[in-house]
C-alpha cells in the first residue's frame, strides 16, 4: 500500500517506530539486508471485509486471503479475523516480508497509529500499527483505505502518470484520497479526503458519524433501499475504485468505467 510506491514519501507520521522482534510470524525480519526482491504484506480493512496479500516490489500479488469482517462488539475478535488473513497470506509463500502497509477505514488517530472506523463498531483508538507489528516483526505503516487506493492507483493504475487527482472508494462506505503535484494529502491527523462526510443533503439521514445528510449515509440509504426491492448491491463484496485526474485546463473529457476521468 502506502510503502511500496516510489512516488510519494510515507505520510508524516505513518511509519512505525522501530519494528518488533522475536515472536512474530515473520520472526526478526531484517528490513536493511531482506531478499533481492523484497516483498511487502498489504492489508486492507474494510466494514464487508478484511483482506492481506504478499505483493512483491512490481506490483505482483504472491498471496491473497480474504475474510468477513465480524460484526462484533469485541475488538479482539475482530483483531482475531485479521490476523488470520494477514497469518495466510504470509504462510502461503516462502518470501519473507519486510514492512507491511495497512489501508484501513477511517476516522484514524495519531496519523494512522490508532483507528475508528465508523463502520467497525468494535473498534475505537484501536491501536492497529502495534498490534500488527506485534503479530509481524516488521515496521508497519498505516493510511487511510481511500488514501492508500489513490498511491496505488499512482503507482500501477490508472493514475500513472498524473500528479493531480482524487481516488475514491465506494463500498461499505465512501471515502477519498486527493493527490496534488505529485504529492498525497494527509490532514492533521491523516484524515484529509474523507468526502464520505462531504454534507450533500442537508437534515438528510442520520450518519455513523453522527452528522446528518453525508455522502456516506446517502449511499447507504441507496443501497438499503435496493437491497429491500430484492436488487443485487454491486459493492457489498467489492470495492469499486473511481479516479479522477484533475486537468487545470478543465477541458472536458468523456468519463470511461475502470479507468480515469479527466475534468
Amino acid at each position: 500500500m502506502g510503502a511500496s510506491t516510489a512516488t510519494t514519501e510515507p505520510s508524516k507520521g505513518n511509519a512505525s517506530a522501530a519494528p518488533t522482534t522475536g515472536g512474530g510470524v515473520c520472526g526478526a525480519a531484517d528490513v536493511s539486508g531482506g531478499p533481492a526482491e523484497p516483498a511487502v504484506v498489504a492489508v486492507d480493512i474494510g466494514g464487508t471485509k478484511v483482506a492481506a496479500s504478499l505483493v512483491d516490489h512490481t506490483g505482483h500479488l504472491l498471496t491473497r486471503s480474504a475474510a468477513p469482517t465480524p460484526d462484533a462488539d469485541d475488538p479482539e475478535a475482530v483483531f482475531a479475523a485479521l490476523a488470520g488473513v494477514v497469518r495466510s497470506a504470509v504462510g502461503g509463500s516462502p518470501v519473507q516480508p519486510v514492512a507491511c502497509g495497512v489501508g484501513c477505514g477511517g476516522p484514524m488517530e495519531d496519523a494512522g497509529e490508532t483507528v475508528s472506523p465508523l463502520n467497525i463498531r468494535a473498534w475505537r483508538r484501536f491501536p492497529i500499527r502495534r498490534r500488527l507489528a506485534e503479530l509481524l516483526g516488521v515496521r508497519v505503516w498505516v493510511d487511510n483505505d481511500a488514501k492508500a487506493l489513490a498511491l496505488g492507483e499512482q503507482w500501477m493504475g490508472a493514475a500513472r502518470g498524473s500528479s493531480n487527482f482524487l481516488a475514491m472508494v465506494v463500498s461499505t462506505g465512501v471515502g477519498g484520497g486527493i493527490v496534488l503535484d505529485g504529492r498525497l494529502l494527509d490532514g492533521t491527523d491523516g484524515n484529509a479526503g474523507h468526502i464520505g462526510h462531504v454534507v450533500v443533503e442537508p437534515d438528510g439521514r442520520k450518519c455513523t458519524c453522527g452528522g446528518r445528510g453525508c455522502l456516506g449515509a446517502r449511499h447507504r440509504q441507496g443501497r438499503a433501499s435496493q437491497s429491500e426491492r430484492g436488487g443485487q448491491d454491486g459493492c457489498s463484496h467489492r470495492q469499486a475504485p473511481v479516479t479522477c485526474r484533475i486537468d487545470y485546463s478543465l477541458r472536458p473529457r468523456v468519463p470511461t468505467r475502470g479507468a480515469s476521468l479527466e475534468l
